[in-house]
């Protein structure tokens, strides 16, 4: 909790999701649910977030690396169960800093950088029309831009590369990627610098990058499976800002219910109609692994209500 991976959105999905089987109604339209979630964690929790974080929650499969677009909520999924590497989180043991107040500037650094480009986002940005302007908009916000652009170009080629197999390839992006949050976006700190540049030093290792918002928190590594305990030991040795933690970062698929105890209990009491909606549609707004899942799911309880529009 509070190294930058994500624990109030896991609290957020969670509570959603028990509240959904406890009641026995469920949203089938992915983006009503994401906006409700992010809207609990922004005006309940006062933490400031986007689409990412929860549609990873939702959309996850095992076995799969996701690739989402935020605007359309329309994800892709790319086979990663036979790579002969694994991710490692590696904690900075150091406190993220000033996070909310830096966040709300580069969300509205974003924003200027957007309207000073004429669009109304910089997911439309080009490389041409950044070029065309450098020189046109403030040094910074060009900056901010730069990452953007830059980065959503990345994320089509480490696609691409992940694909393939190109684990070399892919590593390399990582690095990139974690540079321009450094330089352009500035994000990153001295520790995860560090923790970065020795992790490149180690033998396996094909790529590491500051995961998250930034301002602290973690980095993940690609490292061959091979080489997993050497990384550990050279890692705690070389870095000097504290005590290295590492977690394998692991496909576990999305949120699920394990225990529909409480529910039942309920039922049994005739607090809640068992049966009484039936599923209307699974054919749009959420993944088809998804809808497969709520398919299997209906085979044992048929009680399934679409409340939301996308």
């Amino acid at each position: 909790i509070g190294i930058g991976l994500g624990s109030s959105t896991a609290m957020t999905t969670a509570f959603f999701t028990a509240v959904e089987a406890l009641i026995d109604q469920y949203y089938l339209r992915l983006r009503p649910k994401v906006k409700m979630c992010i809207d609990i964690e922004t005006y309940g929790l006062n933490t400031l977030c986007g689409y990412a974080k929860h549609m990873t929650v939702f959309c996850a499969e095992k076995g799969y690396a996701l690739m989402m677009d935020c605007r359309s909520l329309v994800a892709s999924y790319i086979p990663i169960q036979k790579w002969p590497a694994v991710f490692i989180l590696t904690y900075s043991d150091k406190d993220r800093f000033v996070i909310e107040t830096k966040f709300k500037e580069r969300i509205e650094e974003c924003k200027k950088a957007a309207y000073m480009l004429g669009l109304t986002s910089l997911g439309e940005a080009t490389s041409s029309l950044l070029c065309a302007m450098k020189g046109a908009i403030d040094e910074t916000l060009f900056k901010r831009a730069t990452h953007v652009v830059e980065e959503e170009l990345r994320m089509f080629d480490a696609a691409r590369a992940l694909k393939r197999g190109d684990y070399g390839a892919f590593g390399l992006m990582m690095l990139q990627s974690h540079y321009s949050l450094k330089d352009n976006f500035e994000v990153s700190t001295k520790e995860i610098d560090e923790l970065v540049n020795f992790a490149m030093a180690c033998p396996g290792v094909y790529g590491s990058k500051l995961t998250g918002i930034g301002f602290g928190g973690c980095t993940l590594t690609l490292v061959h499976r091979d080489y997993v305990e050497e990384f550990k030991d050279m890692m705690d040795t070389n870095y000097c800002g504290g005590e290295c933690k590492f977690l394998i970062a692991k496909s576990w698929g999305s949120l699920k219910v394990i225990s529909f105890e409480m529910r039942n209990y309920l039922f049994d009491l005739n607090i809640y109609p068992e049966n009484a909606f039936k599923i209307k549609d699974v054919s749009q707004g959420i993944s088809k692994p998804a809808a497969q899942r709520l398919m299997s799911m209906q085979i044992n309880d048929e009680s399934f209500v679409e409340y939301g529009r996308a």
